[in-house]
C-alpha cells in the first residue's frame, strides 16, 4: 500500500516537473526578448518586487526560505543567460 502510495506521489511531482520546466523555457524565451531592451544595469529593485511577490503568493509560509532561495537561484540564472545572449 506503502508503495502504490509513494508512487502516485512521485507521479505528482513528475507533472509539475514537467510543468516547471515548461514554464522555465518559456520564462528563458522571455529573456531573449528582454535583453534588447533593457539598459545594462541590474535593476535591483525589480529583484526585490520578484521576491517580495513570491513570498506574497504563497500560501505555507513554511516555505518562504526556500522559495526565496530557489527564485535568487534563478535570477542568476536568468542574469547568466542574458549576459551570454
Amino acid at each position: 500500500m506503502a508503495i502504490n502510495e509513494l508512487n502516485s506521489l512521485r507521479a505528482k511531482i513528475d507533472l509539475i516537473d514537467k510543468k516547471t520546466a515548461s514554464l522555465l523555457e518559456k520564462r528563458f524565451l522571455l529573456l531573449e526578448k528582454i535583453r534588447p531592451l533593457k539598459a545594462k544595469i541590474k535593476n535591483t529593485a525589480r529583484e526585490k518586487k520578484v521576491l517580495t511577490n513570491i513570498r506574497k503568493n504563497l500560501k505555507n509560509k513554511t516555505i518562504a526560505p526556500y522559495a526565496v532561495k530557489l527564485f535568487k537561484y534563478l535570477i542568476k540564472l536568468s542574469t547568466d543567460y542574458q549576459k551570454k545572449l
